[in-house]
């Protein structure tokens, strides 16, 4: 074991004499950080989409913000049950959502749910469109 640690000694000191080897370091671990970041942020991959409107607008299934929306709708006085779905641009921000509901035909409830999204996702309230559910 010595000898693993005498040759470990001798390559830190051969790096050490490399000029600037802190920026080089610094450096890698910013590219490698990039690389992690873009592939983690991918998005949503094709398979996983209900519909695809365009290139440019994504829609999930699974969506954790669309079920914590349903649960948050539902349990509004009046709603009943509901559906959730959002779409997103391409830099992962809701651009327009749809609630199916069965107390969408009361316009005072309407009002109340586009209300609801509108504050819960920071979404202008012409991108949030509520239908009755069957």
């Amino acid at each position: 074991m010595s000898a693993g640690m005498s040759k470990f000694k001798s390559w830190v000191a051969k790096i050490k004499t490399i000029k600037h080897i802190e920026v080089i370091i610094v450096i890698a671990v910013c590219i490698i950080a990039v690389l992690i970041y873009l592939g983690i942020s991918k998005g949503v991959k094709s398979s996983d989409a209900v519909f695809k409107p365009s290139d440019d607008i994504k829609v999930e299934t699974g969506d954790d913000r669309a079920d914590r929306l349903t649960e948050i709708l539902s349990s509004m006085s009046g709603v009943g049950k509901c559906k959730v779905m959002l779409t997103y641009g391409d830099n992962d921000a809701v651009e327009g959502v749809v609630v199916v509901a069965e107390g969408a035909d009361n316009m005072q409830t309407k009002l109340r749910i586009i209300d609801a999204v509108s504050a819960l996702l920071k979404v202008d309230s012409g991108c949030v469109k509520i239908y009755k559910m069957q």
